[in-house]
């Protein structure tokens, strides 16, 4: 989440602090209602899971942060902490990949196991797309690539708050690619009235993967249930 040298500090518009406001709420109130509604799930709740929804709560926190630094013109403090934001993101990581492994061996979770793979994936590609942009001076597609990467990841949120309303789950991919679009085109419409390519870009290939992510399962799925039964 770094700026570039030589970026103007005027204030900006507050949408990205306030998006990122929101998505953090959201977030907070999917898992909580689960866990208000679904108590028994408290047994999977282990300090591994724990600290995996920890340090996602932290990068959604540092978004907020950060685009508050923006709005402020602090682009100093703000490029220091994206220059640090790495470390998060390979805690996130590391910690999401464990706990989907032990889940797939404890429970037999293998969807679990497929999807956060893709899930942590899609997340690094994103990322990765915006310290490149913001590393050759495309701050545009580096603020993009942040918001669609910071959706990338509340798949699973959305999912409690269909486990909760006890709905059919494939309403999920209904209601995420509305978020998803959402967001980064508000955004765009915000402050240039155009969508800008590189939302056209983020977006599209976070759809390719879910695509791709689904369509893999049938294969993937029994493979991993074949190797979980040797």
């Amino acid at each position: 989440m770094e700026a570039a040298i030589g970026t103007e500090v005027k204030p900006r518009s507050q949408y990205l602090f306030y998006s990122a406001i929101v998505l953090s709420i959201f977030v907070i109130i999917g898992f909580s209602l689960k866990v208000i509604v679904h108590p028994f799930r408290l047994a999977r709740y282990t300090p591994l899971v724990i600290a995996h929804a920890g340090f996602m709560m932290a990068w959604l926190f540092l978004f907020a942060y950060q685009a508050r630094l923006v709005t402020l013109g602090n682009l100093k403090r703000h490029k220091q902490l994206g220059s640090i934001s790495i470390l998060l993101v390979i805690a996130m990581i590391t910690t999401g990949e464990w706990a989907s492994i032990n889940l797939f061996f404890e429970h037999q979770r293998t969807d679990l196991l497929v999807g956060n793979a893709f899930t942590m994936f899609t997340f690094l590609c994103l990322y990765g797309s915006a310290i490149y942009a913001v590393s050759k001076g495309n701050v545009d597609t580096h603020k993009r690539m942040i918001i669609i990467a910071s959706l990338s990841i509340i798949g699973p949120a959305i999912g409690r708050y269909l486990e909760v309303l006890d709905v059919n789950v494939m309403l999920y991919f209904a209601v995420y690619p509305i978020i998803l679009i959402a967001l980064p085109v508000g955004y765009d419409l915000s402050i240039n009235n155009k969508i800008h390519k590189a939302t056209y870009a983020g977006i599209s290939f976070v759809v390719a993967m879910n695509v791709l992510m689904m369509a893999s399962m049938p294969v993937l799925i029994p493979y991993f249930n074949q190797f979980l039964a040797n």
